[in-house]
């Protein structure tokens, strides 16, 4: 990645924050390519529902709204500390605003044209997007369920310009891989995935770590994001949750994690979620060095 690129992701850092841009990480991995579609990016004012603006101004309201009476009492899934931790991001977000973060001379999103900007009430447009495309059903979920038999070895496919559809190969451990210098777009179930470039994937079950481990495979950074059990998502039925996260200590990951790697785990506010990540930390004999709070942001800040 280019120094132009890296500057244009991290557009100001310092020893408490960094503001990144996702819109121009993705064009920098995806360089020639149609990603990212930056009409998603689009946001000029905070999250409201339709029912609590008024479309002559955008402003807040809730004259004339009844409210829902609630039990009194704090959920004790919710963390405690989230008031602390509000007051504190609000004056890192005021020091990355005096640092020019949010400046739209920066590469910003896709303007409007004048028509756009009349309809775009409370985001609109982004929202009409973003609906379209979370109405596709992902083709993965259509690809037959593969299963993990111990001491199954990794066999390699190789994705080029040549060989561009990933197919259900039942009883194999696959590893699709795009491995050139260039985006790739390929097909599954006739939908198409555009493929970063030196990249590569297995369609299985996380215990598939051990077979990576007797691949030799080795990383220096990795992500886990569990499908921490939510009741938003249980409701809407969105993908499947655990409400026991002890499959999480069968990872292998200090095997997979290099001497000096790094590993970053995405979770919640809810405290049982938070506890049991520290404590999966200590059980793997690692430290613990950082807690990065995710912020999203719009240009009206």
């Amino acid at each position: 990645m280019s120094v132009s690129a890296f500057e244009k992701i991290i557009r100001v850092r310092s020893v408490d924050l960094a503001v990144l841009d996702e819109s121009a990480y993705y064009e920098a991995i995806y360089v020639g390519s149609s990603v990212p579609n930056r009409r998603f990016y689009a946001i000029e004012s905070p999250f409201r529902m339709n029912s609590q603006v008024s479309p002559g101004n955008g402003s807040f309201t809730d004259k004339n709204k009844s409210r829902r009476r609630r039990k009194r009492g704090v959920c004790s899934n919710i963390t405690c500390n989230l008031n602390d931790v509000s007051i504190v991001l609000k004056k890192i977000l005021e020091k990355a605003v005096v640092m020019d973060a949010f400046s739209k001379n920066h590469c910003g999103p896709a303007q409007c044209s004048s028509f756009e900007t009349s309809v775009n009430f409370n985001n609109y447009l982004t929202r009409q997007l973003v609906l379209t495309a979370t109405s596709v059903p992902c083709p993965l979920s259509r690809y037959g369920k593969q299963y993990y038999f111990a001491k199954q070895s990794i066999k390699e496919i190789c994705l080029n310009q040549e060989e561009r559809t990933i197919d259900d190969i039942s009883n194999e451990l696959v590893m699709w891989v795009n491995g050139g210098p260039e985006v790739i777009i390929v097909k599954c179930k006739d939908e198409k995935f555009i493929l970063p470039p030196f990249s590569s994937f297995i369609i299985n079950d996380a215990c598939v770590a051990e077979a990576l481990i007797r691949y030799g495979k080795k990383f220096d950074f990795i992500l886990l994001d569990p499908p921490w059990e939510n009741k938003s998502v249980k409701r809407k039925t969105v993908y499947p949750t655990y409400g026991d996260h002890r499959w999480m200590l069968d990872l292998c990951l200090p095997e997979l994690l290099k001497e000096s790697g790094l590993l970053a785990i995405w979770v919640t506010n809810n405290a049982k979620h938070l506890k049991f990540t520290d404590n999966m930390i200590e059980y793997f004999g690692f430290e613990k060095i950082a807690t990065w709070r995710w912020l999203k942001v719009n240009f009206t800040v």
